[in-house]
């Protein structure tokens, strides 16, 4: 679960981190995107390969970040259900899922 969030820190499992990361089968990783604030299929090998049932995608505290069109219709492609929404958002949204039981992963901005 995702204890708290605010602009540029992220409190995971009783840890706090202070840079964008994915959170999937639980565990962390650092996550860095090739052109910044544009999500492409490369920035989310991770998440095809793990195969979780669904990602939210935390874009920002103002939402700046993208998630680009080919990398929805990989995740798409792959049978993978995607939420996009604004940091706080989808972190409310991502402890719904776990909540619920569904195999969900994260992958968070933390910034603008």
């Amino acid at each position: 679960m995702v204890d708290s969030y605010s602009f540029g820190s992220v409190r995971v499992d009783g840890e706090t981190y202070d840079h964008d990361l994915i959170y999937s089968k639980g565990q962390v990783t650092r996550w860095w995107r090739e052109k910044g604030h544009k999500v492409k299929v490369g920035d989310i090998q991770l998440l095809l390969d793990q195969s979780p049932d669904v990602v939210v995608f935390g874009t920002g505290a103002m939402g700046v970040m993208r998630v680009g069109n080919k990398a929805l219709a990989a995740l798409h492609e792959a049978g993978i259900e995607v939420v996009v929404e604004p940091s706080a958002e989808a972190i409310a949204r991502f402890n719904a899922l776990v909540a619920e039981g569904r195999d969900v992963a994260l992958a968070i901005h933390l910034t603008c």
